[in-house]
């Protein structure tokens, strides 16, 4: 037990994760994922800090008695930096409220009025919220609305309910009430079902080819038809798409790229005759609810900050706008190893579901296997249950489902607007780098993750998403889904106290 505030520790591997995660959204939340120099450094920054938290050895660093102090002011001096820099570039008054609101914080946490937590990892989990759910408010946005930089007014009202939320957790008095932490939690939860909503409601019809792919494939299964040989409108050969100036029109092919458990997954809404983007958001909101159950045995607090930095990520509006699924991969997978962490049968078959959910299963399946390896026959049927998913699209034509979920992708050539190490060094140096040996090496490393991964599902879960990062950075595209999901399996491996690692409950 800690009997001096000097003799605090902060866990090595926690706090590496948790950087990884604070250090990849600000690489890809200005952009929006598109490649810039800033952000692919920051990017690969980010990827150091993930896999030198699988690779490195448990132990902790040591903290000075003002480590809280510090870290609250300085934090809040970035935020307001940050917000005062976007409302005169934007003359953005809900930027401006931002930096008066962060400016009045500084001065209360000068003046003793507002801390952090206690332990040192709850105090850099609540820096992190704050910073995290402010950035998310300037980024509270839609690309397809009236115009590309509006912030809808659900939005932004959305956005400052999620920051009012964790600025609640610097009260002492709230948090400690157990009434006031539901009510913050509430909060929380209420504000990253609005942001993702108003990335429906606030863009009802975006130029995305993956909305029309989850919107039509499952039309044509409604209707008889085998999705992956129907035919499909291309979404950017539209007079709309070209003065948006989109891209060129893509090839048929294209429709639908995916495999079949995310239509299934939006088949039900489609049904209904709803949005499919609203499979996302009930999935992302189930994800949310599966990372605050991992949590909970290392306290309330800790769960509830832990959830906080996931439902008000930067950008979460846009990602649900562009109907991008990893929110049902981050579902099947959370909830998978939940699940699966507790000895029920049924995780396996999500964890199963959420790895041949996308063609970038692969990666993750190693550290994940060898997680489990004291369970490898369950994991195995899991993953022959959720793999038979497949089966009735292939023997319904197998040539066309084939081109379309393996030789198509296999044929995708590098993206130049994608964060990549080889897009960086081109981008930067000129410099073009073998894709063969990017391969080996990443391969290597994802080896060297795979051996470092404790058998815990939250020691898979932290595997699993530095291993998705190393291939999304040397693949030939990585956007800001991808690096998205693999933020959610970072936090998820913070969450080691519910997951086989026994600690005492607020224990941060």
């Amino acid at each position: 037990m800690l009997t001096t505030p000097d003799a605090a520790r902060l866990p090595r591997r926690d706090a590496l994760a948790l950087l990884a995660v604070v250090v990849l959204s600000w690489a890809v939340a200005p952009s929006g994922g598109m490649y810039t120099h800033v952000g692919a450094l920051l990017a690969f920054v980010g990827w150091g800090l993930a896999v030198a938290a699988c690779l490195l050895p448990e132990g902790s660093w040591r903290v000075g008695p003002h480590f809280r102090d510090k870290l609250l002011t300085r934090s809040l001096a970035l935020l307001l930096v940050l917000a005062a820099f976007e409302s005169v570039r934007k003359s953005d008054p809900v930027a401006g409220g931002l930096a008066a609101a962060a400016a009045l914080l500084l001065v209360l946490a000068l003046r003793g009025v507002v801390k952090l937590p206690d332990t040192p990892l709850l105090a850099c989990l609540a820096a992190a919220a704050l910073l995290l759910s402010g950035n998310g408010l300037l980024k509270a946005e839609v690309l397809y609305g009236a115009s590309k930089d509006e912030q809808t007014p659900l939005l932004a009202a959305a956005g400052a309910l999620g920051a009012l939320a964790c600025v609640g957790w610097l009260f002492n008095r709230v948090v400690a009430s157990p009434r006031g932490s539901r009510a913050l939690l509430l909060l929380v939860f209420g504000a990253g079902f609005l942001l993702r909503a108003g990335g429906i409601l606030g863009s009802p019809d975006p130029v995305v080819d993956v909305l029309v792919c989850l919107r039509d494939a499952p039309d044509h299964l409604l209707e008889g038809r085998n999705p992956y040989t129907a035919d499909y409108h291309d979404v950017y050969d539209t007079d709309r798409a070209r003065a948006l100036g989109v891209g060129a029109p893509l090839a048929h092919a294209v429709y639908p790229a995916y495999l079949p458990t995310p239509l299934l997954v939006a088949l039900p809404f489609r049904a209904a005759g709803l949005d499919p983007r609203w499979a996302n958001v009930v999935c992302d909101l189930l994800a949310a609810l599966a990372l605050y159950a991992a949590a909970a045995r290392r306290g309330p607090l800790f769960s509830a900050l832990l959830t906080s930095l996931y439902l008000l990520m930067p950008r979460a509006p846009f990602l649900i706008e562009q109907a991008w699924y990893e929110p049902m991969i981050a579902a099947a997978l959370g909830g998978g190893l939940l699940l699966a962490g507790r000895g029920r049968r049924a995780g396996f078959l999500l964890l199963g579901l959420g790895l041949t959910a996308k063609q970038f299963g692969l990666p993750m399946l190693f550290p994940l296997a060898w997680a489990h390896r004291r369970s490898r026959l369950a994991f195995v049927l899991g993953l022959v249950a959720a793999g038979a998913v497949a089966l009735p699209f292939l023997l319904w034509d197998p040539l066309p489902f084939l081109d379309v979920v393996l030789f198509a992708h296999l044929k995708r050539p590098p993206t130049p607007d994608s964060i990549t190490l080889p897009n960086a060094a081109l981008q930067m140096l000129g410099v073009a780098l073998p894709r063969l040996p990017l391969l080996v090496g990443a391969a290597a490393l994802i080896v060297g993750i795979t051996a470092k991964t404790r058998a815990t599902a939250a020691g898979a879960a932290l595997g699993a998403g530095a291993a998705l990062l190393t291939f999304c950075l040397v693949h030939t595209q990585g956007y800001f889904n991808y690096f998205y999901l693999c933020q959610y399996l970072l936090l998820l491996g913070l969450s080691g106290g519910a997951l086989g690692e026994r600690r005492p409950a607020g224990s941060g």
